[in-house]
């Protein structure tokens, strides 16, 4: 291969691997920043509708503290006068109130007064009995204990759903006593939603909750139970953001829907694909500049003296000189070679024959040499590459690739090896270990950054633990330790919370900071179980147990009084 084509296709070559590792790059991480900056935008959307309807709810909170903290209906519940509900509760209380129900009850819960009023066809109807009802079996909305209690939610009525409110009755100057409750709401509809998208500025649709798995909004459902909102992309351009409207028991009551148009990821990809073009066009420019100029001050050069040389051999005529050029190393390499030239045309006639053969002989033993240095090296290369694919198999096979700790099967078989040696009288706790709030994080700041989480978490398990202990990871943020030469539950509650202590350090990634929790379930060898699969089965009952009680809790299986409901 001639020295352009070489030149040209190394040139070639670094151009491809430096575009290849640039686009890798700008694909994972600008497409990824984009993505979660879309993600952040549109909670912030979603925060902002829930914010708005629970300022709906305050408006209607303060409106009713109007009326509930006043003299008038303070008195009125002491003895209900006449004249006080025909001057109040006229059609211009509920009009401009935009009120549907004005309801009086008294501090033992008892309905006292009330009054309701179709703002649609202006004009009084009668109270809802379903509401009356509802009311009637929740006594804990209508009956305020404080002076400053303040209550407000959704019901959900034959007739719709209601928004309610419930103040007590005090004193114009807010004292007490209690004497009773004031309860103000009217229908929450399509047009209270409505409102609340115009005031927002973004689309809003209610949907009726789904009421079977072959129901596509199902998944969301069961996601919400969990979260309190979910975010969904329909296609590139769009997405939709998902939340629960939940009545004043905290059941849910329909799917709030809104859109999401993907406006900042949209323009994210162009800028990330005219990047792409950038970085190609000024790739090019430097290869063919970066070629040129070596093609001029360097290959060019070195093909004409090259050219000369060849047309000096060829005739044989050594009495001829290379013409210089420069004053550099080429130029240095010109003068060399003419020196040459003059030294072999001194003494061309009387050592050709020996020159010749000499050569001949060298060009032997220099092709010889170089098979036999290549062979050595290649003999060496897969040597070393044979080592470092049996340390990568062996470390494949017994550790786990994430956190570099024996994977299940190794733990396994170290444990079984513990129980076999164990000595008469010796006691091994095996500890199932759950992260808590693991997936919180992962759906918060992306799998990367839960690797990391995971990673801090073994490294401390690693440097906790004694000699006699060996730790393994199960699978996703499920750890176990089995703590060897143990007497009784004392030696294991003390281990357990050295380790516990070092585990719930704060810990800091990202410059985000967290206060890790866990949950511990533990089981005893040969109390619990003499061989692995049932010790492995009450600890990870025990574990479910101890989630129950919040941050860093543990729980032994010997001490859950009811193991037949769980096992």
């Amino acid at each position: 291969m001639r020295l352009q084509s070489r030149l040209l296709l190394i040139l070639a070559s670094l151009f491809i691997v430096m575009g290849g590792v640039v686009y890798y790059d700008s694909n994972m991480r600008l497409k990824n920043d984009y993505l979660e900056q879309e993600n952040k935008l549109a909670v912030i959307n979603i925060k902002r509708v829930i914010n708005t309807m629970e300022a709906s709810k305050q408006s209607l909170i303060q409106y009713t503290n109007a009326w509930s903290q006043w003299d008038e209906a303070y008195h009125f519940m002491v003895k209900k006068s006449d004249a006080f509900a025909t001057s109040n509760f006229v059609p211009g209380t509920f009009i401009s109130g935009k009120i549907n129900f004005f309801l009086l009850y008294d501090a033992e819960g008892h309905f006292y007064f009330g009054k309701a009023y179709d703002l649609v066809n202006n004009e009084f109807m009668p109270i809802p009995e379903d509401l009356l009802a509802y009311l009637n079996d929740n006594p804990s909305f209508v009956m305020n204990t404080n002076v400053s209690a303040t209550q407000a939610g959704i019901i959900p009525l034959q007739s719709g759903n209601v928004l309610l409110s419930s103040l007590p009755i005090i004193t114009g100057d807010g004292k007490g006593p209690i004497h009773g409750s004031l309860l103000m709401g009217y229908y929450f509809t399509e047009a209270n939603i409505n409102a609340i998208a115009k005031a927002t500025f973004i689309n809003i649709k209610m949907l009726a909750l789904p009421r079977n798995e072959n129901d596509a909004l199902w998944p969301i459902l069961n996601t919400l139970k969990t979260e309190p909102y979910v975010i969904q992309a329909i296609n590139p351009n769009f997405s939709y953001g998902y939340f629960l409207l939940n009545d004043i028991g905290h059941h849910p009551l329909s799917l709030l829907r809104i859109d999401l148009p993907r406006t900042f990821y949209s323009a994210g990809i162009a800028t990330v694909h005219r990047h792409y073009l950038m970085i190609f066009l000024i790739g090019i420019a430097i290869l063919i500049t970066t070629w040129l100029l070596l093609k001029k001050f360097i290959v060019d050069r070195i093909m004409n003296v090259s050219e000369q040389i060849s047309t000096i051999y060829t005739q044989g005529k050594f009495d001829k000189r290379i013409r210089p050029s420069g004053k550099d190393e080429i130029n240095t390499l010109i003068l060399s070679i003419n020196s040459m030239l003059e030294l072999i045309e001194l003494t061309q006639e009387q050592l050709k024959y020996r020159v010749t053969r000499r050569t001949r002989e060298l060009e032997k033993i220099s092709a010889l040499n170089r098979n036999l240095f290549t062979e050595v090296g290649q003999h060496k290369n897969a040597e070393a590459k044979l080592r470092e694919d049996e340390k990568l198999l062996k470390k494949m096979a017994y550790y786990d690739t994430l956190t570099g700790l024996p994977n299940r099967a190794f733990f396994f078989e170290l444990l079984l090896k513990t129980l076999e040696s164990a000595e008469p009288g010796e006691k091994i706790a095996l500890l199932f270990i759950d992260v808590d709030h693991f997936k919180r994080i992962n759906d918060t700041y992306g799998h990367d950054f839960g690797d990391h989480y995971l990673k801090h978490i073994a490294e401390r398990m690693q440097t906790s633990l004694c000699k006699h202990d060996i730790s393994g990871r199960l699978a996703g943020d499920e750890m176990i330790v089995a703590l060897g030469k143990i007497t009784d539950k004392t030696a294991v509650n003390t281990a357990v919370a050295r380790l516990l202590a070092h585990l719930a350090e704060p810990m800091t990634i990202n410059k985000v900071v967290f206060n890790p929790a866990y949950s511990i379930g533990i089981s005893m060898f040969p109390d619990d179980g003499t061989n692995i699969e049932e010790l492995l089965r009450k600890a990870d009952i025990a574990m479910y147990h101890a989630k129950k009680t919040p941050g860093n809790a543990y729980r032994y299986y010997s001490e859950i009084k009811d193991v037949s409901s769980t096992t």
